[in-house]
């Protein structure tokens, strides 16, 4: 059959234009329907989605094409729910069911839509998980391996490396209170300010599978304690033993300072046993024994010497060295005493690290012996604050004026303790921790 050009052109621009009317207004439409006693079909939900959650579902659906359904039924292994569509749609426009009680693994839900009258929609099948007893056996537990107190009086609670999104804790306070947190579960370790001796330490972790499922898996919960007490230890030094305190452009020591320690010797060997020093090329201080002599030397282009004798093996000592470049002094301190003055013309500016238990240009030149209660001062403490501090066992709460660094050592830190200040990080090689009753 021919049809006219003409014909045919007016046929398509009639089309587009009743296709446009009709796009135009659904409602408007669908009224003109209802106006004529004619059916208007129930809309489906539209674009299911389900989330999913701990022995639970939601399932989602878009309501764009809903027009006269009132319920929602979704059926599953022979069991229906209904759900009224008041009840469940939200001002987004989004209709939201949870489906509860329900043992993990996979389902298949049938939605269906109804009108007042029980004309139905089409029937959507959507699919879903549940996460159940299996999926939480699945995981590795997220678990605290090592608890450690800290010189600031803080503890680190170290955790393993299993999959956690987060971690939720509770534990018990100084004073008795609960304290909850939450916790990022990628931490290596969370530190704690204030904390119960023997308290408890209760855990729950979470893992968020997928960005958009309605809940975590949480895994079982975990309790733990806190130490009963602080382990008191000493640390040991001896052959290849140091404690690196870092470069001594970090510490300013060309004008002024004073350091303060308390010292026990197991061995007084007839060689250099070098206690502390930035010994090195061009300028530095050493403090070290020589056998039974205790010295402290200034290098200002030459070595500048003040020493003091005899020491004795297995008794504690409270040392203190002072060094003052603008006075040209330096002196040593034995229990609160000054036993020892020299004279100097300036240490020259040093470019070694400074380090305890050995030399740093001599290795070899070990202290044989135990080391606590070290202190470094930005200032000439005087005789009489040396004086209480020997009566003090050279124990300080981090607060003094122009003290810059302390190291109780009296707690097995582990290799690398910062000072109870919070400034500087000491590194441990080869010191033994020997724990104290």
């Amino acid at each position: 059959m021919n049809l006219d050009r003409k014909y045919i052109c007016g046929l398509f621009a009639a089309m587009a234009v009743a296709s446009f009317s009709s796009c135009e207004s659904l409602d408007h439409t669908q009224k003109q329907w209802a106006d004529e006693n004619e059916t208007i079909f129930v809309g489906k939900l539209d674009s299911l989605e389900v989330r999913s959650g701990m022995n639970r579902v939601e399932i989602v659906g878009q309501t764009t094409y809903i027009r006269t359904a009132k319920t929602c039924e979704v059926v599953y292994d022979d069991k229906k729910l209904k759900f009224n569509m008041a009840d469940i749609v939200g001002e987004d426009g989004l209709a939201r069911m949870i489906v509860d009680n329900l043992e993990g693994g996979n389902y298949y839900f049938d939605v269906t839509t109804y009108d007042a009258n029980g004309n139905k929609s089409l029937t959507t099948e959507v699919y879903g998980k549940v996460y159940g007893e299996s999926d939480v056996l699945m995981q590795t537990p997220k678990r605290i391996t090592e608890i450690l107190p800290q010189p600031d009086g803080t503890i680190d609670l170290y955790w393993n490396d299993a999959e956690a999104t987060y971690i939720e804790m509770e534990y018990e306070k100084e004073d008795g209170t609960i304290e909850k947190i939450t916790i990022d579960g990628e931490e290596e370790y969370t530190s704690i300010e204030s904390w119960k001796l023997g308290g408890a330490i209760n855990i729950q972790a979470f893992v968020l599978k997928n960005e958009d499922d309605l809940d975590a898996i949480k895994l079982d919960p975990l309790s733990y304690n806190f130490p009963e007490k602080i382990q008191k230890a000493i640390p040991k030094f001896g052959s290849g033993s140091k404690m690196s305190l870092g470069p001594s452009s970090d510490w300013d020591l060309t004008e002024k300072f004073t350091m303060e320690m308390m010292a026990r010797y197991d061995e007084l060997r007839g060689g250099d046993q070098c206690l502390i020093s930035n010994e090195g090329s061009g300028g530095c201080f050493i403090f070290r024994n020589n056998g039974t002599n205790l010295q402290f030397y200034i290098n200002d282009g030459g070595w500048r010497l003040a020493q003091y004798a005899p020491l004795e093996l297995n008794r504690w000592y409270h040392f203190a060295i002072v060094y003052d470049g603008a006075a040209k002094m330096h002196a040593i301190y034995v229990d609160g005493v000054e036993v020892a003055r020299g004279s100097n013309n300036g240490m020259l500016e040093p470019s070694s690290d400074l380090q305890l238990g050995c030399s740093t240009k001599f290795p070899d030149r070990a202290m044989y012996g135990d080391v606590q209660h070290l202190s470094i001062w930005s200032d000439v403490r005087t005789a009489e604050e040396i004086a209480e501090d020997f009566k003090n066992g050279g124990v300080f709460d981090g607060t003094e004026e122009g003290l810059k660094a302390y190291w109780a050592m009296d707690v097995n830190y582990g290799t690398v303790v910062p000072d109870i200040t919070g400034n500087y990080n000491a590194t441990f090689e080869k010191v033994t921790w020997v724990d104290v009753d």
